[in-house]
């Protein structure tokens, strides 16, 4: 009883030293490396793709903007200015507007984001990482009149670059578990169902079951290790028989 209740616990493997666990922690850790180096490309590219867009808005805002404060600008009329300021800022990347005075320094006019991210006046320079394109303001295309700054603000780009963040990490996450549950119906199909099938057969063999059936006929190296298998049985019942017939 005893040798019999060791035998049963030979056939047991722990899950750590299994094969199955060692190829599944493997292909989790190669694929996870692998998923890991493109999406730190892909995000790469993203925010260099979601910066060139920004200098974009910024350049785009600025040139379109210029157009149309130089007039009023000349002629000193605010509340035209004014108007046209917040009418670019209805991009709401547009964080401020600046139009400073002749000597590039002296704020005329400006208009910028609070907290709530409602437009206000703007008496300073603005304050934070901001992408900056600027123009010089020229009347009749000779005489300067004042320069024209427009700040973009990357607290939008910041929260898509999380978004992005975030969706490789599902994406990844999805590919590794399907990635692990497809490996892990195979290798107990092709390789797990097999050598405990062929373990058992050995095992029963061993003790003195000659006639034991091997089912597996595949051709790839379990089918081999079944043929061999087989052949030791054979050799062994021949042997055993002829013992049998010299006593």
């Amino acid at each position: 009883m005893a040798k019999k209740e060791q035998k049963g616990k030979q056939k047991k493997v722990s899950w750590y030293r299994s094969v199955q666990t060692k190829i599944l922690v493997t292909l989790l850790v190669v694929t996870t490396l692998i998923l890991g180096g493109f999406a730190i490309y892909n995000l790469t590219e993203a925010r260099a793709r979601l910066e060139s867009e920004l200098q974009r808005v910024a350049e785009t805002t600025v040139q379109r903007l210029s157009q149309q404060v130089i007039g009023p600008m000349w002629s000193l009329n605010d509340e035209q200015l004014i108007e046209s300021i917040e009418a670019a800022m209805l991009e709401r990347r547009v964080y401020s507007v600046i139009i400073r005075e002749e000597d590039r320094e002296s704020i005329y006019l400006g208009r910028r984001r609070d907290d709530n991210w409602n437009i206000t006046p703007a008496d300073s320079d603005p304050q934070g990482d901001y992408i900056l394109s600027k123009t010089t303001l020229l009347h009749e295309g000779e005489e300067m009149i004042g320069v024209l700054e427009v700040y973009v603000s990357r607290r939008f780009l910041q929260q898509q670059f999380d978004e992005l963040v975030m969706t490789e990490i599902r994406r990844a996450a999805v590919l590794d578990l399907a990635l692990i549950l497809v490996t892990l119906l195979l290798l107990r199909r092709l390789l797990v169902r097999p050598i405990r099938e062929l373990t058992d057969a050995s095992e029963r063999i061993s003790s003195g079951q000659l006639n034991t059936k091997i089912e597996i006929r595949s051709r790839d190296e379990i089918g081999m290790l079944a043929g061999a298998i087989n052949k030791l049985q054979t050799s062994l019942r021949i042997a055993m028989e002829r013992m049998k017939k010299s006593g």
